[in-house]
């Protein structure tokens, strides 16, 4: 019927064209060189949604992605086929198991927008990796109802990545390779009808390519706060997080005084104050996160993806108190 099966479909064109200064060493002397970029990215995919028999619901899919880099200098033409696989399994009302597996291409554009289905039987398939970077996706989780009061999960997803060196000038054309481990698990207490407790774990481990991409780190993330929920519409959440991060780089003697970042562990303290629109009309809020203006060492995404000041996201703990306003407004 229609109701247990749908499509979803779409073509899209992206074409992005920009110039930057490379600045490099030739012959002892250092010069810079403008770099003119001018990609052609297009991207058709197809998702099918099904729910039988009763309780599962099966995702099948697969894109498309044709880069034409017709004078990028740091990117190759080509074509890649992406398979995508979900299922949704609810054997009881408390119970939920998800399992997906999923290939991705970063697209090429600087907005890093999109209209095409990001998520994969609960899954993200799309990261801020490196434009161009390839990517497999793997993962399992589960969802539990414990009585009226709890609500907890396991997760676990994987993912090898493969992304792009490229410069045609040198005739330069590797591949860095990134291995991804993540291990969640979540808690959320109902206290009250207004008052919310909630708890999680993340374990991060991250491998690079060595003599190519050195940099591995294993990351513990643990956090517990509470939220609180008034019928007037005003909330306030308030959280402390505990992060403890060990990193290795392989172009590094870390017997040395010059060695990064080896060991850092610290606890950060956020919170915030929003107000819910009547009719669900939208959301203003304010955080402050680092509240105590924590200063630490933290080893970003920084060698594996793109960072805020090129469009990219930013990391996850800051080493300063920081002030976030955002108002949501749902038509």
């Amino acid at each position: 019927t229609k109701e247990n099966f749908k499509v979803v479909s779409g073509l899209n064109v992206a074409q992005s064209g920009y110039t930057e200064n490379f600045t490099f060493l030739e012959d002892g002397k250092v010069k810079t060189d403008p770099v003119n970029s001018n990609l052609y990215h297009y991207n058709g995919y197809i998702y099918t949604y099904t729910h039988f028999p009763k309780d599962f619901d099966w995702t099948l899919g697969v894109s498309v992605d044709s880069v034409d880099a017709q004078d990028a200098r740091f990117f190759d033409s080509g074509t890649q086929v992406n398979p995508k696989a979900g299922l949704i399994w609810r054997p009881t009302n408390d119970t939920t198991l998800r399992i997906a597996a999923a290939r991705s291409l970063k697209r090429t554009a600087l907005s890093n927008q999109t209209i095409e289905p990001t998520q994969v039987a609960g899954f993200n398939q799309y990261f801020d990796d490196f434009s161009g970077g390839s990517s497999w996706l793997y993962g399992i989780g589960l969802d539990q109802k414990i009585g009226n009061k709890f609500y907890g999960g396991l997760e676990f997803f994987a993912r090898d990545l493969s992304l792009p060196s490229i410069d045609k000038k040198f005739d330069i054309d590797t591949k860095f390779k990134f291995n991804e481990r993540h291990y969640n698990a979540y808690l959320n207490w109902n206290i009250t009808p207004k008052l919310v407790s909630t708890a999680s774990f993340n374990l991060e481990e991250f491998y690079g390519d060595n003599g190519r991409a050195p940099l591995s780190t294993i990351t513990y993330d643990a956090k517990a706060g509470i939220k609180y929920f008034d019928n007037s519409g005003l909330f306030f959440t308030f959280d402390a997080e505990y992060v403890n991060q060990r990193a290795e780089w392989g172009l590094y003697n870390i017997a040395t005084e010059d060695a990064p970042i080896k060991h850092n562990q610290f606890v950060l303290f956020n919170t915030g104050i929003g107000y819910r629109l009547p009719k669900r009309y939208g959301i203003i809020q304010l955080d402050i996160k680092n509240l105590f203006d924590r200063q630490f060492n933290y080893q970003s995404l920084g060698p594996r993806t793109v960072q805020s000041g090129d469009n990219g996201q930013l990391p996850p703990f800051l080493p300063d108190r920081t002030i976030l306003a955002r108002f949501t407004l749902t038509f």
